[in-house]
């Protein structure tokens, strides 16, 4: 047996070979395995964690860290409801129509350490206990993300209760599944929620209490949940509730299920992904390589992705599992635009760490544009030459912080100024968003993960990353493609399905056997449904998902979700949804425009209108133009060039459907409210 490998900081910059492959087969239906390079010879497992369950080493971490901050939150000191006039161009008219806005006014970060996080989380267990909640009870968090999230999640752990995590932007129907499927008995949410619950409660027969957080509900309502037999306790009132009593943490086995998260629903209904205590430990030390080398206990991450998707809530354990400080923020107060008297969230916290996914970083990479637009063509020349010259110096070892003080400070300024290291996920990041933001800010490196995994199966390094793969396994895997009938994707061109087995993979699917089934074979490999390819130096790209990938009715192939990233890629894109059918031998496109930046790039070059800006010809036309000049420039091939499009100025949102809870695109229901117009492209 070969020893294993030790990670540095010296051996993942010269690194030229990420996996190894651990079996052969000679089957043409099989695939050879592969391992990351640190771990041939056996998988990193929870055993590698010191520990048994998530409360475990939360616990842990608390005797380690102690007296170090934890979580930081800010308080909302008021909000400012304006109306403003905007410019709409109507005819040959331009006329203001009226819009509502909301501002926030926010304090600074105040600070919890671990030990005062530890007691609250204790208190607020204790307060359960006392509601005869235990294993194995499911208990329901309906919330955003924020500090008191975390802080529910960690005391449930400690009661050995099954938590089920839902998307705050789930509708109705989904909400009811998660709750009634799962038999919970009690639910955690904000008291702005409980109004839209009451018609429900009648429904969910199981629940006998609700928890919320916030200023008290009125009366009225507070009789209502009553009325219908629910017992109703505010937060501190629960930690009320365990103030004297002995209580001791009973937290569940290594193979008790602990959190069933409920997918967004992308593919159809949301299911609810059953994962272990093993599980989640098992994920953590998978990445122990990764973050143990490139994370310190000075860094602070800025926490605002949902918390009911696996990327953000297993970053935010292992963060704690290192003595990372985490800081909670919003999507709507990151920036500055939507502040009063204060500084947007990047601004005030100044992160080291940010995880994120591609709208996040495709906006920056948009803001920066627009700033560059504004300063004229001679600084946004020297902008792109000390980008295209900063890799240059860095692989000759010469000093960048000439460019990095002078050039690129502002724009770093734009996320705090000490942002040193992102992560992308979620969905495909294209090359540009990734190149441009990892010369002028910090290295942006991705990553491919499922809830199915309990989140990252493979992530890139940052100080030695290529554009365009996910980088290599996570120790906790292994990987291999299985070839796909009636394609090119083949162990002739090392691509295929991805399969994944190891100790990060899920048990199941709740009361969905049959679904199980499909995905799960007996000797344990997950079907991810995701095809990839083995680079020359062993690390993973993904291709797309299967059923994105379509055969045209000419015979040849395109990935919808490939062409998706580079059609966003247009400034003047907000979001973009193509779509093929084997029927036809093209693709299409729905796009929904920026009209924002539109109608900018009309007023500053003078644009005369007859009609509305997207009924005007030579305005579609020249978006068009500008998106087909996309694709070539990231050389698309001529089957994957679009020219027939539909644009709207409809925002595309989880609230209005378009997108699901995740923020992915919901094609079913875009399908269905375009089908006109799609009909109309293809024919």
């Amino acid at each position: 047996m070969e020893p294993q490998l030790e990670p540095s900081l010296e051996y993942f910059k010269i690194c030229e070979e990420w996996t190894a492959k651990v079996s052969e087969t000679q089957d043409p239906n099989d695939a050879p395995t592969r391992r990351n390079v640190f771990c041939t010879n056996k998988l990193i497992d929870h055993h590698t964690s010191g520990h048994s369950s998530v409360f475990g080493l939360y616990r842990a971490a608390t005797l380690k860290y102690s007296d170090k901050k934890l979580m930081g939150s800010r308080k909302l000191l008021n909000t400012f409801n304006e109306t403003k006039l905007v410019d709409k161009v109507a005819g040959t008219d331009k006329k203001q129509v009226e819009k509502k806005w909301t501002y926030y006014e926010l304090s600074g970060y105040t600070w919890l350490t671990y030990n005062e996080c530890y007691e609250y989380s204790l208190l607020i267990a204790a307060g359960l206990s006392q509601l005869h909640l235990s294993n194995p009870d499911r208990f329901v968090i309906y919330t955003d993300t924020c500090q008191e999230w975390m802080l529910v999640f960690l005391a449930a752990t400690s009661l050995g209760l099954q938590i089920v995590t839902c998307y705050d932007t789930l509708q109705t129907i989904g909400l009811v599944r998660c709750v009634t499927e799962t038999k919970a008995k009690t639910i955690f949410t904000t008291s702005e929620r409980l109004g839209s619950l009451v018609p429900l409660l009648k429904d969910f027969s199981d629940v006998h209490t609700l928890i919320y957080m916030g200023t008290p509900p009125s009366e009225e309502l507070q009789r209502d949940i009553k009325l219908l037999g629910k017992q109703l306790y505010s937060l501190s009132e629960l930690k009320e509730l365990g103030v004297d009593v002995n209580f001791e943490p009973c937290p569940s086995g290594p193979e008790d299920t602990s959190m069933i998260m409920y997918t967004s629903g992308s593919t159809g209904n949301p299911k609810g992904v059953l994962i272990s205590n093993s599980n989640m430990l098992s994920a953590i030390s998978g990445l122990h390589d990764f973050v143990n080398v490139f994370t310190t206990t000075e860094d602070i991450m800025l926490c605002y992705l949902p918390l009911a998707h696996v990327l953000e809530l297993m970053t935010e354990l292992l963060c704690i599992h290192y003595g990372v400080t985490l800081a909670y923020g919003s999507i709507k107060t990151l920036g500055p635009d939507n502040m009063r008297n204060c500084k947007g969230d990047m601004m005030e916290l100044k992160p080291t760490l940010m995880i994120g996914v591609p709208l996040v970083w495709d906006s920056i990479r948009a803001g920066i544009y627009y700033k560059l637009e504004e300063l004229g063509w001679l600084k946004s020349k020297i902008f792109h030459l000390c980008a295209a010259l900063k890799p240059q110096l860095e692989l000759y070892g010469l000093p960048t912080s000439f460019i990095d003080k002078y050039i690129f400070s502002k724009v770093r300024s734009v996320v705090g100024g000490r942002l040193r290291l992102a992560i992308s996920g979620g969905a495909p990041l294209s090359n540009r968003t990734q190149s441009l933001l990892s010369k002028a800010i910090c290295p942006v490196i991705q990553g491919f993960g499922m809830t199915e995994c309990t989140g990252i199966m493979s992530l890139q390094c940052p100080n030695n990353f290529l554009l365009g793969p996910v980088g290599s396994i996570a120790s906790c895997l292994e990987m291999k493609m299985m070839p796909i009938p009636g394609t090119d994707y083949n162990n002739a061109t090392d691509s295929g399905e991805i399969w994944v087995r190891g100790n990060s993979v899920f048990k199941g699917y709740l009361n969905d056997p049959v679904e199980t089934a499909n995905v799960l074979t007996e000797d344990g490999w997950f079907k991810t449904g995701d095809v990839g390819k083995w680079l020359s130096n062993g690390q993973l790209k993904i291709v797309d998902r299967i059923k994105n990938i379509i055969k045209l009715s000419n015979g040849e192939y395109i990935a919808i979700e490939k062409l998706e990233s580079i059609y966003k890629l247009s400034l003047f894109v907000d979001n973009v949804c193509v779509f093929a059918d084997s029927s036809y031998d093209k693709a299409v496109a729905v796009v929904s425009i920026k009209m924002p930046y539109l109608l900018k790039y009309i007023k500053n070059n003078n644009i005369y209108l007859e009609t509305e800006a997207l009924e005007d010809f030579d305005i579609t036309s020249m978006i068009e133009s500008d998106l087909v000049g996309i694709a070539n420039s990231n050389d698309l091939s001529k089957r994957e060039i679009i020219h027939d499009f539909y644009f709207t100025d409809e925002i595309w949102t989880p609230q209005n459907g378009f997108l699901t809870a995740a923020n992915k695109l919901n094609r079913v229901q875009l399908h269905k409210h375009y089908q006109t117009h799609l009909n109309r492209l293809y024919n």
